[in-house]
């Protein structure tokens, strides 16, 4: 097949787009690789962030097992230190 002076801007344009694509599929592939290695990297993050949650409790949740060994005293915590709440009845 003979080739003119025509052919030769049609050729270049291909191998410019084919340069461009490659280009732009090797971008992807590293951006696809970082983001899969954060996205591992925050599983792990927060996979320890949460069995270091679960051992150490906070203010709240102390408060709250605070409050739960208290039931069934009968009386509250406030009752318990209010003036009149510290007066036994003579019967």
């Amino acid at each position: 097949m003979a080739t003119n002076d025509n052919d030769f801007p049609r050729y270049s344009e291909m191998g410019n787009l084919q340069g461009a694509m490659s280009i732009l599929l090797q971008g992807n592939a590293a951006g696809s690789v970082r983001r899969t290695d954060r996205a591992d990297q925050i599983s792990a993050d927060s996979s320890a962030m949460w069995s270091i949650a679960m051992t150490s409790p906070t203010v709240m949740a102390a408060h709250g097992m605070k409050v739960a060994s208290e039931m069934g005293s009968g009386r509250s915590r406030v009752e318990a230190n209010s003036p009149a709440g510290s007066q036994t009845t003579g019967g």
